[in-house]
């Protein structure tokens, strides 16, 4: 049986922005869907918008989904390395990422990480209940101490 990895920090959603989120979900769709049940919105020119509109909430309804299903904890920084249950393949080892920042993207916050191949992951924390930043902060002390472990 593998051993299960030491737990320094978990992060879960937030049951505001899942509910949120949720609700947006349904109102995307019912706009998107006003054009298909109104007799006044019947023409071509609202279909290009309502497809529009199906694609974001589609996408939307796709995430909360995802995090849904995984439950929480969603994002757990061990002793070994950073586990985003979302994705595979799981466990990221300290000793595989390079950088770890914050990602600037206002309408999707979370994390950029880049492994020390150049590969480049990202970790969205728009329905988590810390900021990106405190997931980087948990991080960082185990990052020096892998940066010391490899100089020294």
């Amino acid at each position: 049986m593998p051993r299960k990895p030491a737990t320094t920090a978990e992060f879960g959603l937030d049951p505001l922005k899942v509910a949120f989120q949720a609700v947006m979900v349904v109102g995307v769709f019912v706009l998107a869907g006003w054009p298909l049940v109104s007799a006044e919105a019947r023409d071509t020119a609202s279909l290009v918008p309502m497809a529009m509109l199906l694609l974001v909430g589609g996408y939307m309804a796709y995430l909360l989904i995802r995090d849904l299903r995984v439950g929480n904890p969603i994002i757990v920084v061990t002793e070994e390395g950073l586990l985003d249950r979302r994705r595979q393949p799981g466990l990221i080892p300290w000793s595989e990422i390079e950088e770890i920042e914050v990602r600037r993207m206002s309408f999707m916050p979370g994390l950029r990480i880049v492994l020390r191949g150049g590969e480049r992951r990202d970790i969205d924390t728009i329905l988590l209940s810390s900021h990106a930043r405190h997931i980087l902060e948990a991080a960082r002390g185990h990052l020096e101490r892998q940066e010391r472990q490899e100089r020294g």
